[in-house]
Parts: C-alpha cells; structure tokens; sequence
C-alpha cells in the first residue's frame, strides 16, 4: 500500500506538535509498502484574512483563520491537487481540516486527538471565537468527517463527540491511543533496575509539562505541601516550565525546560523519569497528553484526572491512577499515601506501566493498527 501522510505541521521535523507527525510519519514506515509525506498544507495569508481578523476586532471576537471555510477551501485544494498528481492507495492526514473539502477517489482518514466540539468543551479560548466562528468551525468538522472513511481519535473522549455530536457512523470511527515521543526509550531491563533502585523516602513526585495551570501545577504544589505537612516526605520536579512565585517550597526543584536534542539536558530528563516514583498531572484540560505514555515507558505511573481524554492515555489501575474531575490536593495526597503505603502495589504498578507502554502506548503499535485499517479500505489487507 502506498500511503500519502498530509499535515498541517512539517512531518519530517522532530519539533512540530511535540514530534507527534514526525513519529508517526516514522512508524508508518514499517507498516506501508510506502509512504510519501506532503509538505505542510498551509496556505499563505490573503488580504481576505486581514479584512476578517479586522471585522473580527471591531466585533469583539477572536479570528482564526484555520477555522475559517476559505482555509479550508483552499487547504483542500492544494492536497487533492498533490494527492491526484501522486496516486497513492489511501491518504491519512494527521488533523481533519484537509478532508473536509478534499476531491480524491481514494479511502481518505485522518488521526488527531479532538474534535472542533471536544476542544470548545475543554479549552476556554475557543469560546472567543463568537456565535458565528463557532458555527463556521462546527460545519468544517462536520464536513471533514462526513469525508472521511476513517476517522481515527486518541481518545474516547474524542471518538465519542465524533459520533454523538456530529453524527460520524460508529464503524468508521477508531480509537488508537499516540504513543511515546521517545527517540530511544529505556529497555525492559533498564526499567526494572530503575523500579527496584527507587528508594522508599521521599516520595519524587514528577510534573512535566509547559501550561502550569491547565496541566494542574498548582494543585501538585498543594499536593506535595500536604504530604510533607502530614510527615510524608515528597519531593516535586517541575520540568517544562517555570513556576510562579507563589509556588516556591523547599521541596520543589525547578529544571525549567530540557531540549531532547540537547545531550546534556536530555540524559538530566532521563535521569528523572528513571527516578520518579509518580507523574502527578492533575489536569484541568487534556485532549490526550503523550507525556503519560512517555512516563509509561519509564515504568512511572501517572496520577491525573478524569478530565478529556486523560483516561485514554492513563489506565486506571494499569498505568496509573485517575481521580475525578479537578481533585483536591488532600484527594491527591492521600491516594498517593495508600499507593506507596504496600511497596508491593507500587512496584506491581509501576511494572504495569511499562508493560500497557509495550502493549498499547508506543508509536510502533498505533501505527500498526491505523495502517491495517486503511489496508482493508484499499483491499490491500
């Protein structure tokens, strides 16, 4: 099967979106006779624009010309003309928008972690948009999924908002779960020594990520302040951002972000993750989060919320532990206690991590399961 991979973000580069195209550009490759990945759809701005972000100003509403039907237009334009000049078995786009106007006779699908319904719902700053460019945005989903053959989500979250809001039929949605975004993920054997060689005390709490209110640094800060007010020692490690003022403690290291690409900074990363008993994560917003598969990997278990598609990428019981929607510190805290209070459970947890990482939450899997089923689409199975 040959495969023709669009993005808006440029696939072959390990920066765009977190590296999530370029990843799964990658292993596509081992799953596709072959793959020919599309420069970024990404039309250049017009005076059209200008004159909508201007209206947009005067009326007091945000403009965003992604959610617009011209870019959509136009985006469809140049992937149909790209798609009939290649001839490939099947196209998948890494986000909906290019299907919604796409002109080509092959199976098309598209992989991506939300819907336009599922991110209003999560996200505060889609509701900016006003009545009209929320309307304008709900009709290109509508429209892409209609198109689309497959429709392939990250979460449940997001499969269920395909099919309840927006009527996509049940058989052509999928849910595949991303994966790792780990060039060189730690063996089976690493983690193991890494689980045995944490200590017992203090508890290393882990928070990686760049939105510290939404991803709920504060909340771990207060989570960790009740731990050690109630004789349990905890430690936290803030990496990806640096906090604010008020979240200061003598048992909050701070290590700012860490390039991947940088050796020193990534083995500092590595060296982390290795020796974090827990990611503690308690989101207020998460379409998926691949930094719980990525804790996964390590054979670290994620707390987080049930908020979006959180509970798709951390397995209640098997990965991790989910909590309810915006848990309290002492919630927090205190499951966190009866985690560690069995050493035990935590270590049976902590290898149930890695072993859902090697079953389910790497690249290698989830690629493998989208391209068997654009196979039977072509009926090249």
């Amino acid at each position: 099967m040959h495969l023709a991979l669009v993005s808006h973000f440029d696939a072959r580069s390990p920066r765009a979106w977190s590296g999530i195209p370029y990843r799964i550009a990658r292993a596509l490759e081992r799953h596709v006779d072959r793959i020919t990945v599309l420069p970024p759809c990404t039309p250049p701005r017009t005076p059209a624009d200008a004159a909508r972000a201007a209206r947009a100003r005067l009326m007091g509403v945000a403009f965003s010309r992604a959610h617009t039907e011209a870019y959509a237009r136009a985006v469809g334009a140049t992937v149909s003309e790209q798609v009939a000049a290649l001839r490939p078995d099947a196209v998948l786009s890494i986000g909906s928008l290019p299907l919604a106007h796409l002109d080509a006779d092959v199976p098309a699908g598209f992989w991506i972690d939300a819907t336009f319904e599922s991110h209003l719902h999560l996200y505060e700053g889609y509701a900016a948009l006003g009545e009209a460019g929320i309307a304008e945005a709900h009709r290109i989903e509508a429209a892409a999924i209609a198109r689309a053959d497959l429709a392939v989500y990250a979460s449940a979250y997001a499969a269920a908002s395909a099919t309840d809001y927006y009527g996509a039929p049940p058989e052509r949605v999928a849910v595949v779960p991303f994966g790792a975004n780990l060039d060189a993920p730690p063996t089976a054997a690493d983690v193991d020594a890494a689980i045995a060689a944490r200590a017992p005390s203090p508890l290393r709490m882990l928070f990686l990520g760049g939105d510290w209110t939404r991803k709920g640094g504060d909340v771990a800060v207060l989570a960790a302040d009740r731990l050690n007010a109630a004789g349990v020692p905890a430690v936290l490690d803030v990496v990806g951002v640096v906090p604010p003022p008020a979240a200061a403690r003598p048992y909050v290291a701070v290590h700012g972000f860490l390039h991947k690409d940088v050796p020193a900074e990534r083995a500092r990363l590595e060296r982390l993750m290795a020796e974090a008993h827990v990611l503690v994560m308690p989101v207020r917003a998460e379409a998926f989060g691949c930094v719980f598969c990525e804790a996964a990997a390590y054979g670290v278990p994620s707390l987080t919320a049930h908020v979006g598609g959180a509970p798709s990428a951390v397995a209640d019981g098997v990965s991790g532990l989910v909590l309810g929607p915006r848990p309290a510190p002492a919630e927090i805290a205190d499951a966190l206690v009866r985690l560690m209070q069995t050493p035990g459970a935590y270590v049976s947890l902590a290898r149930s991590a890695r072993a859902h990482y090697e079953t389910c939450l790497n690249w290698d899997v989830a690629a493998g399961t989208v391209a068997a089923r654009l196979r039977a689409l072509t009926g090249h199975a």
